[in-house]
């Protein structure tokens, strides 16, 4: 088996559901995206866990995570060919840009069946419901990234621009010159706040090369902003992940070719900055904010399952179980065409 990296496409941050999924395949590479279409219930992640567990002989795994439920799928992309399979419904909708060429649409919401409607008022109540959890979760997880924002606008005195510039050039004479000529960047995230808390997905990836800057998190963003493009311009094809927060501060920074991760750990106790227990104290203000958020997140979670549970009893497994094996037949075709 092949080694296998669990990541977000989608986070709950101060600015809203931020929506990376159309980097979920390389653009600069080749490949397909497939794109499935279909309500809770119908089966998107148990085909999508399907066809990873079936690929992971034959590629890198790549899966990507809901970030409100980590239990399910929202995508899995085989690296090795630039091949994903993506979950194109609300609230990460993708549409296809150039059917049948580069995307395919699967229709999983085909299998459901007509009984499904007895159960009309029921499932638009725990929608309604699941809106006013989400609405809650937003207004908390709002004002905790307002006080991360007030973090970063008192680190920003912290680190000088040649102190900043050093580092990057430091880690630049770690990396072996590439042959491409430029490399491309991915966003994504690695931690995101969903109803068990904030998950963080590094620990799982097991990155062996790993480098930690020991810098607040305003000049870590920077340092890797600097870095990205420095990386890019040389041939290097990058991963950014951004603060589930304020998704514009990127916070950790993963190189291909290089196998190399880079991250930052802070330690604000350390600092003799005037402003230490201002920090502390926000920090801990937004932790307790975030575990808020995700009781709320919980809440909006079991309504979801509500739904799903309604669909489940009318959906047409044994249609979406044959659908499932000729969509794996299609990509293995893809993968090893027959002469």
């Amino acid at each position: 088996m092949k080694t296998s990296k669990k990541y977000f496409a989608g986070a709950n941050t101060g600015t809203g559901f931020c929506n990376y999924f159309e980097h979920i395949n390389n653009p600069q590479q080749d490949g397909m995206l497939y794109i499935m279409k279909g309500g809770s219930g119908t089966g998107k992640s148990t085909l999508m866990k399907k066809a990873g567990a079936y690929f992971a002989d034959k590629s890198e795994i790549e899966y990507f995570y809901c970030s409100s439920d980590p239990k399910s799928l929202d995508g899995v992309r085989l690296k090795d060919y630039n091949i994903a399979i993506l979950d194109g419904t609300a609230p990460h909708v993708t549409e296809a840009k150039m059917p049948g060429i580069t995307e395919k649409i699967i229709n999983v919401g085909q299998y459901i069946g007509e009984g499904v409607s007895k159960y009309k008022t029921e499932i638009a109540d725990s929608i309604a419901k699941k809106a006013v959890c989400f609405k809650a979760a937003y207004a908390l997880i709002q004002s905790a990234a307002k006080l991360y924002e007030c973090n970063l606008e008192l680190f920003k005195s912290f680190s000088s621009e040649e102190e900043i510039a050093g580092t990057v050039k430091a880690v630049l004479a770690k990396l072996k010159p590439q042959t491409n000529l430029t490399g491309s960047t991915r966003k994504l995230f690695l931690t995101a706040i969903g109803g068990e808390g904030t998950i963080n997905l590094q620990t799982d990836n097991n990155y062996q090369n790993t480098i930690i800057l020991n810098n607040n998190p305003c000049d870590a963003s920077k340092i890797m902003n600097v870095l990205n493009d420095q990386l890019n311009r040389r041939g290097y094809n990058t991963i950014s992940f951004y603060n589930n927060l304020c998704p514009e501060i990127l916070e950790n920074l993963y190189i291909e070719e290089a196998d190399l991760f880079i991250t930052s750990k802070y330690e604000p106790e350390s600092s003799e900055n005037k402003y230490t227990k201002f920090i502390i104290s926000n920090i801990k203000q937004i932790e307790a904010i975030k575990k808020q958020a995700a009781g709320m997140l919980e809440f909006a979670k079991k309504e979801h399952k509500n739904i799903e549970k309604y669909y489940i009893e009318n959906m047409d497994f044994e249609g979406l179980n044959k659908l499932t094996a000729d969509l794996i037949a299609e990509i293995e075709n893809r993968i090893n065409p027959t002469p």
